[in-house]
């Protein structure tokens, strides 16, 4: 059946009054939406949990989670890339999953972080990658460390006596092009839900217009940046302007003006909050060198912990916000609720 199984129930689980008649519980039942059951493996349970924490998937959209399993934790080492802090994660994720298969209870809090025990491993996977990719063992260069040059340092240069930041508007470039393609991947997942909910006018004059406009605003930008911020560009192919005015007038003509407006905002805002990833990655590196310039072998470690602790949290919400608030809002609304087995209650007579 897949990775991911959305089962629709018709009747939802709950319990029927002593007054109330079976037939008229399932008689009120067709009336509401129909529950679903979502069945997934065990390692995505936690990751599941996360989406469940925003909405329960209804029958008629697209599970993300299939997404996710990629994306969450591409996004956490993108932006928080270490392959020495990226293994202490794996090898907490690892204890906590031993501690939950054996079923072992601890204070409540710690709990939270035993039922996320799969999320942990995924979270601690991409950040040894990343940290492998950007050269980065706690802070100290790979270079220095081990020998080897890092695949691409975002803020090599960045602290230097001369500052260099070509590198750093490289990945801040690299960023953006994660984000359109982060935002585009949403409006295509809408147009399918659209599609496949036999709703192709809401699908031709939504998301499957907003995506044309997006991809051709995007393109259009991007040169502008190119030539210097010379939008004289622009005219130089008048057919670029042409396709960007026509999704405008469907969803100008369809919509309203208000709602073109609205698209045109949340297009900008949305693309450009994937740079609190650049943001969060260079805040990363700037906490462990002023740690290191002040204090020496100690301020690693309490900089270290700090970040591992602190970053490790903030980097978390900001990973859930790019997906819920800027991913979701395109075509995920969460409205379903989770289904339970019918139960009749039984009383018993001594």
């Amino acid at each position: 059946k897949g990775l991911v199984s959305v089962h629709v129930e018709e009747g939802q689980g709950q319990e029927i009054s002593h007054g109330e008649s079976l037939e008229n519980g399932l008689e009120a039942n067709d009336r509401q939406t129909p529950p679903t059951l979502v069945r997934v493996p065990g390692w995505t349970k936690p990751l599941q949990s996360v989406i469940d924490n925003f909405g329960i998937p209804s029958y008629h959209e697209t599970n993300p989670l299939v997404f996710m399993i990629l994306t969450f934790p591409l996004i956490y080492g993108l932006m928080f890339g270490d392959f020495g802090e990226g293994p202490i994660f794996l090898a907490l994720g690892l204890f906590l999953l031993y501690l939950k298969r054996k079923k072992v209870k601890i204070f409540e809090i710690g709990q939270l972080f035993v039922n996320g025990a799969e999320l942990i491993v995924m979270l601690g996977v991409g950040i040894t990658i990343f940290g492998f990719v950007f050269g980065d063992f706690f802070g100290f260069e790979s270079q220095a460390v081990f020998g080897f040059r890092p695949f691409f340092n975002p803020n090599e240069g960045a602290f230097a006596s001369t500052p260099d930041i070509s590198h750093l508007l490289t990945y801040m470039a690299v960023i953006l092009l994660f984000g359109v393609g982060h935002y585009f991947s949403g409006l295509v997942l809408s147009a399918y839900n659209k599609v496949r909910n036999h709703e192709i006018k809401h699908a031709l004059y939504g998301p499957i217009s907003w995506a044309w406009f997006y991809i051709v605003f995007v393109y259009l930008a991007a040169r502008v940046v190119i030539a210097g911020y010379k939008f004289g560009v622009l005219l130089q192919n008048p057919l670029l302007l042409v396709l960007l005015f026509i999704p405008m007038g469907i969803m100008g003509w369809k919509e309203g003006p208000l709602h073109l407006f609205e698209v045109f905002i949340s297009a900008g805002s949305n693309t450009l909050s994937y740079l609190r990833i650049w943001a969060l990655n260079l805040a990363d590196f700037a906490i462990k060198f002023a740690f290191f310039s002040f204090g020496g072998l100690v301020g690693a470690i309490i900089g270290n912990l700090l970040v591992m602790i602190l970053e490790g949290l903030i980097v978390f919400v900001q990973t859930l916000r790019l997906h819920w608030v800027e991913w979701f809002s395109k075509f995920y609304e969460g409205s379903g609720s989770s289904f339970a087995p019918y139960r009749e209650p039984t009383s018993w007579t001594v």
